[in-house]
């Protein structure tokens, strides 16, 4: 509570915590106690990293419905109309069968073809690399590249923005971090004060 009489909320979110929600229901359920997975998700399937000619697709259509909306994209009926493929639980169990079928499609198009096929009609995107993420514009629209200067370089550096935006109190770095010592004269001023016999070292 504060002065004004306004309450607010504190939000402490751990990724001890965050993972609970994941490995506690693998363990809950099925006792079974979770190892090294990689991309996959252990209850779902298709819920994978898939290759593309240029890279790697992040692809899930663990929905039975969407299930067969990919293998009609895919050209794939016969995996669709494949009864011991039909649900989520039955395609976890086939999951390197699935992948395989999935791979094959995807290796053979580039990441923008297979968005251009997927988009919009099953959960897809394309794994990029930072050079492509800094190449974006929609990060230079959220302001998360800013230059600045380094001494003793001649160039200027990108360093990253502030991820979360306040309408008020907008955050932005507005120069690098100091070089070794080179506040220190200031800093070491201010803590002795204007009555300080000696400079603190």
């Amino acid at each position: 509570m504060t002065r004004s009489h306004k309450r607010w909320l504190v939000v402490l979110a751990a990724l001890l915590l965050v993972d609970m929600a994941d490995l506690n229901n693998q363990h809950s359920y099925t006792g079974a106690v979770p190892g090294p997975q990689g991309h996959r998700h252990p209850l779902l399937s298709p819920f994978d990293i898939v290759p593309a000619a240029d890279g790697w697709i992040a692809l899930a259509a663990p929905n039975d419905g969407r299930w067969r909306r990919l293998c009609e994209l895919i050209d794939r009926p016969d995996l669709r109309d494949d009864s011991g493929l039909a649900t989520n639980e039955l395609r976890v169990s086939r999951r390197d069968e699935v992948f395989d079928a999935l791979a094959a499609w995807t290796s053979g198009r580039t990441k923008e073809e297979v968005l251009a096929r997927l988009g919009g009609q099953v959960p897809v995107g394309a794994v990029r690399d930072v050079a492509e993420i800094v190449a974006d514009p929609r990060v230079a629209a959220r302001d998360m590249l800013v230059e600045l200067e380094h001494p003793g370089t001649g160039r200027r550096y990108q360093v990253a923005g502030q991820p979360m935006k306040f309408s008020r109190t907008p955050a932005r770095p507005t120069r690098r971090a100091p070089l070794l010592d080179e506040d220190g004269e200031k800093v070491r001023a201010e803590v002795a004060g204007p009555h300080g016999s000696e400079t603190p070292r």
